[in-house]
């Protein structure tokens, strides 16, 4: 079997003597580094206490999900962009985690797998995992001899794919490794800066995407449905004369209520909307996370009415930012033309 990785790092080195990058890893979408508070690694004991080496992968998907509601360590999960020189492809790689202090960097060669941790057990995984040589945004990636690659956060990459709606081949990745790499230099965004700058987009201490708040609801929401499972959750009538109405109509009338008129308006006048509606009320642009338990039964209306407060409120405008400089970045770098649009993240766009 021809070995994937000839020019392997570190393969009889588990020191790690010497690192790859000449600085910190950093994302190059974000431009921020692949990492965070030392607690925010471990989505589990479990995931890390398997005894059998195999046992401790999972599939992108999972260890996406680990993340979303549970750890704010979505900082430490990445994926490799690469070139390969010898077939003159692009390809990504699956899901891998940057766990400090560890100054090597592998991955899945597979896309759609992921993996927490290799550990020691390295050399069982070596020809299920991409080790390309980590460049610089200023280096030519297409001019080195042997597999060379950088790195973009896991949930960077998803959410850029889905806000600038590009199709993703292996040509059009060749075609967006050249615009972030582009960007890169022309924003000089590989150096340290003692100040943020603008075309950052994660504002320390302020996490737009890793959002208590958001992890918060879910838990409390799930809480909510679990007790009202066992009791009405309503005691509005059904009498109310607007629940004759077509749903079209009661919709649109519900779409010109504002957060922070709802509860009244609706105790008010003892009307009741359904589920589907507030599922479709939901901004499931600006909380994409949420589209992952659109199957669930929770009180939708409860948690819908706070991320709305939430969206107003200083994190959800930091999180507006973060999608507003991804569209950014498929406009200014010809991924996508000025006059589409990439999700209208001030509104409320609705669920199907």
């Amino acid at each position: 079997m021809q070995d994937p990785n000839p020019d392997w790092p570190y393969i009889d080195d588990e020191r790690y003597a010497y690192p790859l990058y000449k600085k910190h890893p950093f994302c190059y979408i974000c431009c921020n580094l692949l990492s965070c508070n030392p607690s925010e690694y471990s989505p589990g004991r479990h995931a890390y206490s398997k005894p059998n080496a195999r046992q401790i992968s999972y599939s992108a998907r999972e260890i996406d999900d680990f993340y979303t509601f549970t750890f704010p360590g979505w900082r430490t999960l990445y994926r490799l962009i690469m070139f390969n020189p010898k077939t003159r492809c692009y390809r990504i790689s699956g899901i891998a985690q940057n766990y400090w202090p560890c100054s090597t960097f592998h991955a899945p060669w597979n896309e759609n797998n992921g993996l927490l941790s290799v550990g020691k057990h390295k050399r069982i995984w070596r020809h299920g995992l991409a080790a390309p040589k980590l460049i610089q945004p200023k280096v030519n990636i297409e001019k080195q001899t042997t597999l060379a690659g950088y790195m973009v956060h896991a949930m960077c990459w998803r959410e850029l794919l889905r806000v600038i709606k590009w199709p993703h081949t292996e040509e059009n990745l060749g075609i967006l490794s050249h615009a972030l790499r582009t960007r890169c230099m022309k924003e000089r965004l590989d150096i340290s800066y003692d100040e943020p700058v603008e075309s950052q987009l994660l504002m320390d201490p302020r996490d737009p995407i890793g959002m208590t708040s958001v992890r918060r609801f879910v838990t409390r929401c799930r809480s909510r449905a679990t007790r009202m499972s066992k009791v009405s959750h309503t005691s509005c009538s059904t009498d109310s004369w607007l629940i004759r109405l077509p749903l079209e109509l009661q919709y649109m009338i519900m779409d010109n209520l504002e957060f922070d008129d709802v509860g009244s308006v609706l105790k008010g006048i003892q009307w009741s909307v359904d589920n589907r509606y507030w599922k479709r009320r939901l901004n499931l642009d600006l909380f994409s996370e949420i589209r992952g338990i659109l199957h669930e039964d929770l009180d939708w209306r409860w948690l819908c009415l706070k991320l709305e407060v939430l969206e107003h409120s200083q994190a959800g405008t930091d999180r507006k930012r973060f999608y507003e400089i991804l569209k950014e970045i498929g406009i200014r770098y010809g991924l996508v033309k000025a006059d589409v649009q990439c999700g209208l993240i001030g509104s409320r766009p609705h669920a199907p």
